[in-house]
């Protein structure tokens, strides 16, 4: 079944209470200018040194300075780092080389069906990239956290392109949609707002999602099971 990636923590509570709940990922901004959930050093470490079970912990970043990633990555505890900006294949490979983390999901833009970085796919791939983030691009100063979802034929012209590609859904993902997407496709389903209420992630909406994501999987393998 796909994971689950909560985007946004900035509390030790919400860090426990997603653990609790089994989520796989939490997000955690850094270096993300005048990013909503933009976590100063203090926090970042704070949050990313608590002791979790299931939890893993993913930096997630636009910054292109390894210098100024350099602490987040060696002070705190990070499972893996997600670039949400326009990075170079270079830029990717030298932060990979460098800090050698087990994963490293990139951000992939998709405007109108088409993606943004189609050229560089392969590049990516060649650095080290090991999933993609499908999200949408409203314009180059909105890269994710739009709350926009993507059609499925975008998704479907992503994946017939790409079809050995892991890749991790993001962009308008609540509990009541995850019924409209096709959950074999994807490694996981990335959520931002969708699990917030105001400014704090709600365990009552994570446990809506992830019951949500359970119910759709076992009507698909009910299908399964029945076409057989």
């Amino acid at each position: 079944k796909p994971k689950i990636k909560i985007c946004g923590l900035k509390t030790i509570d919400e860090v426990h209470s997603l653990d609790k709940l089994g989520v796989n990922y939490a997000g955690l901004w850094f270096g993300i200018e005048n990013g909503q959930y933009n976590l100063a050093h203090e926090q970042f470490y704070e949050l990313s040194l608590q002791q979790v079970k299931n939890l893993q912990f993913v930096l997630v970043t636009t910054c292109q300075d390894i210098k100024r990633l350099s602490e987040p990555l060696s002070l705190g505890k990070v499972n893996h780092i997600q670039l949400h900006g326009f990075e170079s294949p270079s830029f990717i490979h030298k932060l990979k080389e460098t800090y050698g983390l087990v994963e490293s999901p990139k951000n992939a833009a998709l405007k109108n069906g088409t993606c943004m970085e189609e050229r560089f796919i392969e590049r990516y791939v060649g650095a080290g990239v090991d999933l993609f983030v499908i999200d949408t691009l409203i314009d180059k100063n909105h890269i994710g956290s739009t709350g926009q979802m993507i059609p499925q034929d975008g998704l479907n012209n992503f994946k017939a392109k790409w079809p050995s590609l892991q890749l991790m859904l993001a962009g308008g993902i609540n509990a009541k949609r995850i019924k409209d997407i096709d959950q074999p496709m994807i490694y996981g389903i990335d959520i931002d707002s969708g699990a917030h209420e105001g400014k704090r992630i709600s365990s009552d909406i994570v446990a809506e999602i992830i019951k949500a994501r359970d119910l759709r999987v076992n009507r698909e393998n009910k299908q399964v099971v029945l076409s057989n």
